[in-house]
Order: C-alpha cells, then structure tokens, then sequence
C-alpha cells in the first residue's frame, strides 16, 4: 500500500515541475517576444531613416521651385537648412525628423538641438544592410545630382539687372525639363527596392 504523503510527495513534485516548464516556456516566450519588439523598432526605425531621405529630397525640389518662382529668400534659407540638416552640417531636429515644409511659422519648426549626424551616416549606424546602403547611396547620390541642378537654378534667379528676365527664364527650364522630373522617379526606385 502507498502512503498518502509519499503520493501527496509525487504529486507535488510533479506540480512543481510543471510549474517550472511553464515558467521556463514563459521566460523563453517573452525573450522572444523582446527580440521581436527590437526587430519591429529596428525596422520602424529604416523606415523612417529611408523615409526620411525621400522626404527631404522632394522638399529640396519643392523649395527650389517656389524659390525659382517667387523669388522668396525664405524658401531659398529653407532649402539650405534642409540639406545643412541632411548633410550633418547643422543639429537635426530633437524629434529626429527633418524639418517641416510649414515654412511661414517659425513656432511650427521642431526645436533644434539633435545631433549634427548626416543621413546616410545615421543609416550605417542603424543596421542597414551593404545591399540596401549601396541602393540608399545610390538614391543619395541621384539626389545631390539633382541638388546641383536646384542650386544652380536657384543662383539664376538671383541675377538682377537687364540680364535678370532671361535669367529666370532659364532657371525656371532648369526644373522644369523632362529629364529633371524623371531623376525623383529613378531616386525612388532605388528607395523602393531598399524595402
């Protein structure tokens, strides 16, 4: 015959293991579930880094044409803070995204104060792949292609003097040629394949 608290014993023994599977499942579980959390951080993360490059790459051109067309100086400062911020030559905005197209409200613009970090070198230190570093410089690359085109548009509109109609003239067929408005398309295919 069995004695009941040899039987009790085995029974909490066997208790005791389960719970000590469960507690090892559940500790295997949420060291999973954390290295999932810093995948998806990661990847939220080059989204936005690559998101980024885009985004500042349309409102360089978007600037340098209101600038070529109105000739507001504002647009022109605003250009060149972008691509300072870009560039690493000025502080990034502490919400780590570049600055905002609200261009009339200086109260809109994020504080300043980030780290003075290039884009591309905040996307090595994010992990990127050499595959999708290569395609995102390439993009960069397309990109300051057009970036000289821009600037030099941009000098155009501020000839003054007898010389200022045609100069604006050809600054203004500066961004408008076909070719140039092919150059973002080619710049976000390269983004596109990044992901």
């Amino acid at each position: 015959m069995v004695h009941p608290s040899t039987s009790f014993k085995r029974h909490i023994r066997y208790t005791l293991a389960v719970l000590m599977v469960l507690v090892g499942v559940f500790v295997v579980y949420v060291s999973f579930e954390k290295t999932i959390d810093a995948a998806n951080r990661q990847r939220l993360r080059s989204v936005k880094l690559a998101d980024e490059m885009r985004r500042s790459s349309d409102d360089l051109t978007r600037l340098s044409r209101l600038y070529v067309v109105t000739g507001d100086a504002l647009y022109q400062r605003s250009y060149e803070e972008v691509l300072d911020v870009r560039e690493g030559r000025s502080p990034r905005p502490r919400n780590e995204g570049i600055l905002s197209l609200d261009l009339r409200s200086d109260a809109a613009q994020p504080e300043r104060g980030g780290e003075a970090v290039a884009l591309l070198d905040l996307m090595r230190r994010a992990g990127f792949t050499e595959e999708e570093l290569a395609l995102l410089t390439q993009s960069k690359t397309l990109s300051d292609e057009l970036t000289r085109t821009e600037r030099e548009a941009m000098q155009l509109r501020q000839v003054q003097g007898s010389a200022a109609e045609a100069s604006h003239a050809r600054a203004l067929s500066l961004l408008i040629r076909r070719e140039l408005f092919m150059r973002p398309h080619r710049r976000h295919a390269c983004l596109q394949s990044t992901f």
